[in-house]
């Protein structure tokens, strides 16, 4: 009994692990700091909100500027409500 519920337990993890996928796309950033609780937000070029969580170090996102970024999509509540929290991978000003 012991052996299948560990194996059970094993095939639960095993399959609920959700293998997040990083996408790339060309954005813009924008300065939402005017709507409650947002901030710079990155929206894709098919007008999809981003809202970045995580940031590479160093990174200081620069209002109205064109980027390429590779991005993960969290499963996180959102502070601003406009657009889905992500992490960004990758960032490159265009």
């Amino acid at each position: 009994m012991k052996i299948f519920l560990v194996l059970l337990l094993f095939s639960v993890s095993v399959l609920s692990c959700n293998k997040e996928k990083e996408e790339e796309e060309n954005a813009t950033v924008r300065n939402l700091a005017g709507q409650d609780g947002c901030g710079m937000l990155i929206e894709l070029d098919n007008g999809r909100l981003l809202e970045p969580v995580i940031l590479p170090a160093n990174i200081i996102l620069e209002p109205d500027r064109r980027v390429s970024i590779t991005y993960r999509i969290l499963k996180r509540a959102s502070n601003c409500m406009a657009g889905e929290t992500v992490e960004i991978i990758r960032l490159r000003y265009l």
